[in-house]
């Protein structure tokens, strides 16, 4: 394949199916339409010379030639962007500004310190305001009114106005005190269904994720508290016999600062991502652009400090 004849376009057609390991949602986060994205995966292709993304369940898979690509794409790009942030004549060590994003306590607890050393390193004036709403799920409403310039969690929406990117993927992690029971040992259906739970629950609704599971098991939990924070949810399960069932990485966070003992989950729960949405009135600003990429850049030094944390029985996700 001779260079010139590369269209660059597909670079970052490469890149939003590499992180978003589907079609469509490559397509929404790229602003084209579900066929428009299929045809420049299928020109991509035929120019590299390989499948590149196979279907695999109701996601695509990378071939060893895309895992090959991947690191040289990202970095290209990422250069790029940098060039164009120079030659947008911004100076984010000088800028003034107030950013406004919809977080989570749990992701605030989790991601907020990385970014608040990134922003004291590189944009000292640059300050955060996080916004809470009283029901999940109307972040995006308030994204679309720009009463915020960011939203960070996991939503459900498609197209136009928002764009979108995946921050990373994550599973949950049952998470108990250091001196609890269970912790001696593995953690069957039947120890989830012996001691009450903690449940972290916008709606206060008394059943989540592990509930259908355990039914499967043939057992019931006893949910004994519900609450929105989950701030409200370790402080409970630190000083009970409670379990909890809590996000990977924020019970990694939950391991280093409050002594919890943290074990894999003994029933299958859907794992989930996390990503970072925004509207188009915001995609080029160039700031705003800055922004993503410092959650961008966060969030693997998250990744990084949750992979060497005292976690105990933990599987890949």
């Amino acid at each position: 394949m001779d260079l010139k004849d590369l269209d660059l376009n597909l670079l970052g057609v490469f890149e939003a199916i590499w992180e978003e390991r589907s079609v469509t949602a490559a397509a929404q986060r790229r602003g084209l339409t579900q066929s428009a994205m299929s045809n420049a995966l299928g020109r991509l292709r035929t120019q590299v010379g390989d499948p590149l993304f196979v279907r695999d369940g109701r996601g695509m898979a990378p071939t060893p030639r895309a895992e090959q690509l991947a690191p040289y794409v990202t970095d290209a790009l990422g250069l790029l962007e940098r060039g164009l942030y120079a030659t947008a004549n911004v100076d984010v060590a000088t800028v003034d500004a107030e950013v406004r994003m919809f977080m989570t306590d749990a992701l605030s607890m989790t991601l907020l310190p990385s970014l608040l050393n990134i922003l004291a390193a590189e944009a000292p004036g640059v300050n955060v305001r996080l916004l809470l709403t009283e029901t999940k799920g109307r972040e995006l409403e308030r994204l679309r009114r720009d009463d915020a310039q960011l939203a960070v969690g996991v939503y459900r929406s498609e197209g136009s106005p928002f764009r979108r990117r995946r921050l990373y993927n994550d599973t949950f992690r049952l998470v108990m005190r250091r001196d609890h029971p269970l912790a001696d040992g593995p953690v069957d259906a039947a120890d989830l269904a012996a001691y009450p739970h903690v449940l972290q629950s916008w709606r206060g609704d008394a059943r989540g994720q592990l509930d259908a599971a355990l039914e499967k098991a043939g057992h019931t939990r006893r949910v004994r508290v519900t609450t929105p924070y989950f701030g409200a949810l370790a402080h409970l399960v630190a000083r009970s016999d409670h379990l909890a069932l809590v996000p990977g990485r924020f019970a990694a966070v939950l391991a280093a600062e409050h002594g919890l003992f943290v074990a894999a989950c003994p029933l299958p729960v859907p794992s989930f991502s996390v990503r970072m949405w925004w509207t188009v009135r915001h995609d080029a600003d160039p700031l705003h652009r800055w922004l993503r990429a410092a959650l961008v850049r966060a969030s693997a030094s998250t990744a990084d400090s949750t992979s060497t944390s005292r976690l105990s029985s933990i599987d890949a996700p």
